[in-house]
């Protein structure tokens, strides 16, 4: 029983550090996605655009 309380607990504890490093993530690429507007970059924006709502989306799955 307290092996399984154990691994709960990491579980809960290593998603929520997931989670946390995916809005980190998720806010360096909306960065680099602005600087890439700027800059007149449509193809490398896109990009960054995708990766930032793949980021947000592993949050949401995480938490």
């Amino acid at each position: 029983m307290d092996k399984h309380l154990f691994n709960l607990k990491f579980s809960s504890k290593q998603m929520a550090r997931n989670a946390k490093r995916c809005e980190k993530e998720e806010k360096a690429e909306k960065l680099k996605l602005k600087k890439a507007l700027q800059k007149g970059n449509i193809e490398g924006s896109r990009i960054h655009a995708e990766n930032s709502i793949r980021q947000k989306n592993q949050v949401y799955i995480y938490n």
